[in-house]
């Protein structure tokens, strides 16, 4: 009965003291009400961008502007913020499609990087981007979603420590 009781301390003290879970999805984003800024230059079959002004769903930074830079000759593509990059990935495929006088390119990204602050780790799921261009070259809208996996919540690891102690309880009675 008095290991139960321990455990149980201790586990209420390790649920109090643990932090909330993070965020699970982020996406960059722009057009609609969020004008997109920036080009997308095509080279044969690929396609590359210097900078498309996008901004985030995440918590205290949607106001933020971001840059989404790529090349698909090359697979690479980040986030980046004031110069710094913020996320950085891997284009493991792209394809382009034209309709109405813009071009979709879908681009399937396993991003690899994502900053401290953000928390969690990277999926491991790739994740499909779209990035629609006009005619002349324009970003005309972008989706860019990146999964993060989260972080087990406080609550979660109660139910859990609940579980052990009903199952340590019983044993000990069964015992007795």
């Amino acid at each position: 009965m008095k290991r139960t009781l321990v455990f149980s301390v201790f586990l209420i003290m390790a649920v109090l003291a643990s932090s909330p879970a993070k965020a699970d999805n982020i996406d960059f984003a722009c057009g609609g009400s969020i004008t997109c800024t920036g080009t997308v230059v095509a080279n044969g079959g690929n396609f590359s961008s210097t900078g498309i002004g996008v901004t985030s769903n995440i918590s205290g930074e949607s106001a933020d502007t971001f840059s989404l830079i790529f090349d698909t000759s090359t697979g690479s593509i980040q986030i980046q913020e004031n110069g710094v990059v913020d996320f950085a990935g891997t284009i493991t495929s792209f394809t382009p499609s034209s309709s109405g006088g813009l071009t979709q390119l879908n681009l399937v990204v396993n991003w690899t990087t994502i900053p401290g602050d953000v928390g969690g780790n990277i999926g491991t799921t790739p994740l499909s981007s779209v990035i629609s261009i006009t005619s002349s070259g324009s970003a005309f809208s972008v989706d860019v979603p990146i999964l993060t996996s989260t972080v087990p919540e406080p609550s979660s690891l109660l139910l859990l420590g609940a579980g052990f102690l009903l199952l340590g309880t019983k044993r000990l009675f069964a015992l007795g």
